[in-house]
């Protein structure tokens, strides 16, 4: 489902010392004094977005960041020689770094580049830069392979509510000819390096984090901001039951950080030889089919494997896939009920439906294709109160039950004789007339499962990018998983009551629908200085 394409337009990340103004910008590190050479920073975020998941790194449109998304606290720059850019050797020394404490956003679109002093040092023919922003110091990185290996780091900031969640780790994100390269000319002529006319360089930076939303219309909420889905037979022409959910968390969120580079493949094959062979910055590539040729990879991708039994805890924490079918109280009582989220629903940027709220942050989440299943991929777990609109108490199916409540224990009567659909299943006050409506019609071949307190599960997958459209059954490389700086935005409807027990394996009763979004800054005008 997901559209990817790239826009040619850039924009800015506003960067500023605080109390700059473009008439009289100062450098934004501290200043001893002593020689130097004064460089220009302008930070971008990488071009590109995803809509609904296909693959690749092109798509229809960017998707705006919060305030909060887009602050930038502070930086840590690196300078390093190679003609090579990226694919530089792993020795390649880092020339220069600096550590800068406190850089604000500018949200006012003013200030859209940040002045450096570079102490002692005077830039050389093919220097480039790296970024780290929200890192923290991190100026004892000496090399490019200790830059890329390193993932010491928190993501984002965690608050109560994802709403208030802050400092967002970034990070330069591509790897092109110009990008980061420190140019010593421009239009005008030769750049002598002063505070008047200072060198300028380049670089498009990304999240390192992803996001989820939950995506729904003003029909799915009620009063009290909870959500409800109405159950409809297969024609529409009737409605059999309401969902109510209570809680969506979720399943296999990566705990521990990733690289702060991006590393991908430059392939994809069936077995994992193709991880021996890795690139920074790269872009997400699509053959003439639309398929994935190369793979995201983060620290844990090539652990995952069919052989693995459990994840090692650390992984995904209580939000683990194992952990949560063992023991799904402590989770879900840890958890907000989605009604806590009402104050922080936001318009929809897309027809679809009306609104939407972000449910929670992750780290990259990738894997072969060969470990796409239940242990590894991130997901959603949704803990609803199933309402069937009509409950029967005897075993002809002909009484219903008028004191019949929503949350009151039912059994399910589910046919099994012919395709399932939700027309067919029936819904007991007791387990006895259940049995015996089921004695009484052993064609149907029926099971009758019991919901306590009227409780159902849903569970669903995140998609990354579209299967193979010639083979639908056939899953594909990145169709799951969760990359950096992108935005999953999920849309649910339902057919019937989901399991009874969170299994968490393949979905039952839901469909749903992932928008999957490059995720930007607010759009805002370049001013030159």
């Amino acid at each position: 489902m997901r559209l990817l394409n790239y826009i040619t337009i850039s924009l800015v990340a506003i960067l500023s010392l605080s109390g700059c103004s473009s008439y009289d910008e100062s450098p934004v590190n501290p200043d001893d004094g002593g020689p130097g050479t004064y460089l220009r920073l302008k930070m971008y975020v990488a071009p590109g977005s995803r809509s609904n998941p296909e693959a690749g790194e092109t798509g229809d449109g960017l998707e705006d960041g919060t305030a909060a998304e887009n602050r930038i606290d502070n930086l840590t720059i690196f300078i390093y020689n190679s003609r090579y850019g990226l694919d530089a050797p792993e020795d390649t020394r880092v020339n220069y770094s600096v550590y800068i404490p406190t850089v604000e956003v500018n949200q006012s679109g003013v200030i859209v580049s940040c002045l450096i002093k570079l102490q002692n040092y005077t830039p050389t023919t093919d220097d480039h830069i790296i970024v780290l922003a929200n890192m923290g110091n991190q100026t004892r990185l000496e090399t490019l392979g200790e830059i890329a290996a390193f993932k010491d780091f928190a993501a984002w900031t965690a608050a109560s509510m994802p709403a208030a969640c802050s400092s967002f780790a970034m990070a330069t994100a591509r790897n092109t000819a110009d990008d980061g390269v420190i140019k010593f000319r421009d239009n005008m002529g030769i750049l002598p390096g002063t505070q008047e006319q200072p060198l300028y360089a380049e670089t498009s930076i990304e999240r390192v984090a992803a996001r989820i939303d939950l995506w729904f219309d003003d029909a799915n909420i009620d009063a009290d901001g909870n959500f409800i889905y109405p159950v409809y037979t297969s024609t529409g022409s009737r409605q059999t039951a309401t969902v109510h959910i209570d809680k969506v968390i979720p399943v296999n969120a990566m705990q521990l950080s990733p690289w702060a580079l991006k590393h991908l493949t430059n392939s994809v094959s069936d077995d994992m030889s193709c991880f021996s062979d890795l690139n920074l910055c790269g872009d997400e590539l699509v053959g003439n089919d639309r398929l994935p040729v190369n793979y995201v990879v983060e620290p844990t991708t090539v652990l995952k494997t069919a052989s693995m039994t459990i994840p090692p805890a650390s992984w995904y924490g209580n939000t683990g896939a194992a952990v949560l079918r063992a023991d799904i109280t402590g989770a879900l009582d840890a958890a907000p009920a989605v009604s806590a989220y009402k104050s922080t629903h936001r318009p929809s940027p897309d027809a679809d439906h009306q609104r939407f709220f972000t449910l929670t942050y992750v780290n990259e989440n990738t894997q072969h294709l060969s470990a796409h299943d239940s242990r590894f991929i991130t997901g959603l777990l949704y803990r609803a109160v199933y309402e069937p609109h009509t409950v029967y108490t005897d075993a002809e199916a002909s009484a219903v039950a008028s004191t019949y409540r929503r949350g009151d224990t039912f059994w399910c009567y589910r046919p099994s004789r012919h395709e399932m659909l939700e027309d067919d299943v029936l819904y007991f006050a007791s387990e006895s007339a259940a049995r015996s409506y089921a004695s009484a019609h052993p064609g149907d071949q029926a099971t009758v499962t019991e919901y306590p307190g009227a409780i159902c599960y849903y569970n669903l997958w995140l998609r990354h990018a579209n299967n193979d459209k010639s083979n639908p059954h056939r899953t594909c490389p990145m169709e799951y998983g969760v990359v950096r700086n992108n935005i999953y935005r999920v849309s649910v409807t339902f057919s019937g009551a989901g399991q009874p027990r969170p299994l968490i394996d393949e979905p039952m009763n839901i469909r749903y629908r992932i928008f999957v979004r490059k995720w930007n800054f607010r759009p805002q005008p370049e001013i030159i200085m």
